[in-house]
């Protein structure tokens, strides 16, 4: 009986998920969207429910694309951080930034750029969180967060 290690079975516990992430992400992003435009009418906006429907739609979609993303491009690039030592919140956020970064590029609009930043982000500090801060054989200290050594005791 083949026996998968700890680091497979978090990294493959991040990958299932991480990408589900983008659910709460969108409900927080329309639940902001409906606050700003209650704090300027002092209305409650009378599509809410079909609002919270379509977003819930389109995560669905999201998720669809970030499992597509998260295989194909956060795990390779999970392992590269983690082979280099470099595993920690910053170079994760910036790296999951690249793809954002050059979809960004390649159109002219900056709303796709500025969501698609937004949900990778999501995505790729849960997978972080999940598969390297989570994990049973981390101490889950502050240092883990930033990626600092540990400073020697005296």
């Amino acid at each position: 009986m083949y026996m998968i290690s700890l680091g497979s079975r978090q990294i493959l516990r991040a990958v299932i998920l991480a990408p589900l992430a983008i659910f709460p992400a969108m409900m927080l992003l329309v639940s902001g969207a409906f606050l700003a435009t209650f704090l300027r009418t002092y209305e409650i906006p009378s599509n809410a429910l079909s609002e919270y429907t379509a977003a819930s739609v389109m995560a669905l979609a999201g998720i669809v694309i970030g499992y597509a993303f998260t295989i194909f491009y956060g795990v390779p690039v999970f392992l590269f951080l983690k082979k280099i030592r470099m595993l920690n919140v910053t170079s994760i956020a910036v790296m999951s930034l690249v793809p954002a970064v050059v979809f960004g590029m390649t159109g002219t609009e900056l709303m796709p750029f500025l969501l698609m930043s937004y949900f990778s982000l999501w995505v790729a500090i849960t997978f972080w969180w999940i598969a390297a801060i989570h994990s049973p054989n981390s101490s889950n200290n502050s240092s883990n967060l930033t990626g600092a050594k540990n400073a020697p005791s005296s």
